[in-house]
């Protein structure tokens, strides 16, 4: 197998291949070689001149052999790439045991020894313990070690799978591959596990056989040096997952340890100094998996990998959390009959800041109001504005309502397309365009505040009638196929027409759950007609295409988190509609790619940290955290909008990871809440940042924050509640209420 340590192109060779999925060892092979045995796969360790080489089978199709015949086991010393053959063996108690030594010269030995068992279900574990025999001074600056397997198959016949980094046709030009950092052409893709939700990576073959590697036990952890860019220290105890591409254009799949960061925009290398007696230990597991689709084959891989690291949810007090939230909200309100708290400036419309500062003075950012994304406005004052009446809290109720009978009176252009954004302090309306993610999340906060009203006998008519005349104009300007732009120019008229200032059609998706719910509350059938249309142009995109992009709207337009929950609402409304089973089908694999971009295990702080002022909470896990796009190094609280969406597609399919994932959504994203005053003393509970870096960059891991709390961040939070009470009456489901508490 060929390795490249070009400058451009890096390719680990294999250390060992595949797996069994049986629990049981077979009667040595051959000449005393034994064999893992379960059903239609196998791993036999054949001997080959002295050297033992892995060879597993799956049905019909062998890999391992001549495939990788240039040695199982490598090691990187400084920029010198070594590798070894196992040359010894044992087998005891269900398990078998290799062994490899790694010589660089009479003074530089290392000795590698992984020990394979069955899982069982198509799993197989290697445990792998490095330990350094022999060095001199001349091995710096260290030495890192990987494992890898491979089928032969071309990178390009494949389709690959990292969560957060690497999806089938992530090169599609529809999904702007000119604006990622990763390129086809790029041969190396090795991520650090700081980086990614979980450290799993996938390949599915043409046939539907699908492979996968999970790294384990590795803790996680680093040191101060990582962020300093010191290639080699003792304290480096994390690992990576990744692709490698050699010559011949076939690639293999590695674990690293530590973790390699080689791709693009990476931090490169990380090693161990190869001095006498350094040992490391990491565990890592193999699985193979038959597939219908690619969303059934990374569904299949990433659930094995949340059932291996089982994320905690993080108890929190939800309905004092609520509260506080809408307490905090109120405080920060901006009134144009100066009845006001925290804000000290006059706005001529009622809202809410653009964002408050978490430090110093706590001060605010009040010149802006925005429809949708983050601001949501009328979604905030739809939640403040139901619990208000809820709890007979009229400071609460009449604001909410001011907020909401604004964008309802004033928003909408001249042919029913809202604007974004205003300007309260200047009195006028941004000349901006809108995204149809902005204009659907804004109006649904205005739909949902009226249908909640006249559910109590108070109708606003002005309300449910701005309403129609958005989905009027949806009707109206939907194309052929289903679509819409992703934005357009409600500030002018050409033709007849907004004119259109994105063209991507991906957005789509985020108004077939308005017209449904417009739908509902009116009754008439062109919403829906128009709503499932476009239901039918996102299958094909989002679903079958697997092209989640676009809906982080201030991004590329490249794969997001956000797109999958769009997505995952727009074909779950519609399977609520029609019934039909493949709308259910989508709004699955669009919850699980969702999935694919939360943090679902720790990212630590350094071990040898002094400091605990991080702007992120020094104490707190970063589970349930999402991560914004492909190439975005940020990590928000953006999970939050999911909780109910989540417990819906529960109470649909009784796939109890969802019931799990509602649970994260609703407490996790809570953890850098200042609940109890603990985290800004003195200040509103509701105060959480806005967006953060986590892993290790040139700043320390949670080093970096924009320390601003934007309208979004409550109405993420706020709106799960309204949509509890609005379906069931409660703000919180017992079920989620009843979330276990962390270890």
């Amino acid at each position: 197998m060929a390795y490249s340590t070009a400058r451009d192109g890096f390719a680990l060779a294999v250390s060992c291949v595949v797996l069994a999925s049986a629990t049981r060892l077979a009667a040595f092979a051959g000449e005393g070689c034994p064999v893992l045995v379960s059903g239609q796969a196998s791993l036999a360790f054949e001997r080959r001149g002295g050297k033992y080489a892995p060879v597993a089978q799956v049905g019909a199709k062998k890999f391992g052999g001549e495939a990788f015949s240039d040695g199982w086991v490598t090691v990187e010393f400084g920029e010198r790439r070594l590798k070894g053959d196992y040359t010894t063996i044992a087998e005891k108690d269900g398990k078998v045991a290799l062994r490899a030594t790694v010589k660089a010269s009479d003074d530089v030995s290392i000795e590698v020894t992984d020990v394979f068992s069955s899982e069982g279900a198509g799993e197989f574990r290697a445990r792998r313990r490095v330990k350094v025999l022999r060095s001199d001074a001349g091995c710096e600056p260290g030495y890192f070690t990987s494992f890898g397997f491979g089928t032969g198959d071309r990178f390009g016949d494949v389709d690959l799978f990292i969560p957060s980094v690497m999806y089938k046709n992530m090169f599609d030009e529809r999904a702007n591959p000119k604006r990622m950092g990763l390129k086809r052409e790029h041969r190396n893709f090795f991520f650090r596990e700081d980086r990614l939700p979980l450290p799993v990576a996938m390949f599915r073959r043409p046939d539907g056989l699908s492979a996968s590697l999970t790294l384990e036990d590795t803790g996680n952890r680093t040191v101060l040096a990582d962020c300093r860019g010191v290639k080699s220290d003792p304290g480096y105890l994390f690992g990576g997952v990744g692709f490698g591409r050699n010559d011949d254009d076939t690639f293999s799949c590695c674990v690293t340890y530590p973790g390699l960061d080689r791709r693009a925009w990476g931090l490169g290398s990380r090693r161990h100094p190869s001095k006498d007696g350094q040992t490391d230990e990491y565990s890592f597991r193999l699985r193979f998996a038959q597939s219908a689709s690619y969303g059934d084959a990374v569904e299949s891989a990433w659930n094995r990998a949340l059932a291996i690291y089982d994320p905690p949810v993080f108890q929190t007090d939800v309905r004092s959390a609520w509260h506080g939230l809408l307490a905090t909200l109120y405080s920060y309100r901006q009134s144009p009959d100066g009845d006001q708290d925290l804000v000290k400036s006059k706005s001529d419309k009622p809202g809410f800041p653009w964002s408050v500062y978490l430090e110093g003075e706590f001060g605010v950012c009040d010149t802006t109001y925005e429809l949708g994304f983050v601001g949501a406005q009328p979604v905030a004052g739809y939640c403040l504005l139901q619990a208000g009446v809820l709890e007979g809290n009229a400071g609460w109720r009449k604001h909410g309502e001011a907020v909401v009978g604004f964008w309802a009176r004033e928003s909408l252009s001249e042919l029913g397309f809202p604007n974004s954004r205003y300007y309260p302090l200047e009195r006028r309306w941004d000349e901006a365009g809108s995204t149809l993610r902005q204009a659907c999340t804004g109006m649904g906060g205005v739909l949902d505040a009226w249908s909640f009203m006249k559910r109590r006998g108070e109708d606003r008519p002005e309300w449910i009638a701005s309403c129609r005349r958005f989905g009027d104009w949806l009707a109206d300007n939907q194309a052929a196929d289903g679509s819409w732009a992703a934005e357009y120019n409600p500030r002018k008229v050409e033709d007849g027409k907004h004119p259109v200032l994105r063209p991507n059609k991906a957005l789509t998706v985020c108004g077939v759950t308005y017209l449904l719910r417009l739908f509902a509350a009116t009754k008439d059938a062109r919403y829906r007609t128009a709503a499932l249309k476009a239901a039918e142009f996102s299958y094909a995109m989002q679903h079958r295409d697997y092209l989640y992009v676009a809906c982080v709207i201030d991004n590329p337009e490249v794969f997001d988190s956000e797109s999958g929950y769009e997505a995952m609402k727009a074909f779950l409304s519609a399977y609520e509609a029609d019934g039909r089973r493949k709308w259910l089908d989508a709004a699955r694999q669009a919850a699980v790619y969702t999935e694919t971009w939360v943090y679902m295990h720790d990212i630590p702080p350094e071990t040898d940290a002094v400091s605990r002022d991080t702007p992120w909470p020094f104490d707190r896990s970063v589970v349930g955290q999402h991560i914004l796009t492909i190439d975005q190094p940020g990590a928000d609280l953006g999970f939050a909008w999911t909780a109910y969406w989540y417990y819906r597609l529960w109470r649909h399919t009784n796939d109890a990871n969802f019931l799990k994932m509602a649970r994260i959504s609703m407490h996790d994203t809570k953890q850098s809440m200042n609940l109890g005053g603990r985290l800004y003393p003195g200040r509103g509970e509701g105060l959480q940042c806005e967006v953060c870096t986590l892993r290790t960059t040139k700043d320390r891991r949670r080093g970096w924050a924009m320390m601003q709390a934007l309208t979004w961040n409550f109405a993420a939070h706020l709106q799960q509640y309204a949509s509890f009470i609005d379906a069931a009456g409660i703000p919180v489901p017992q079920e989620l209420l009843e979330a276990p508490a962390s270890p």
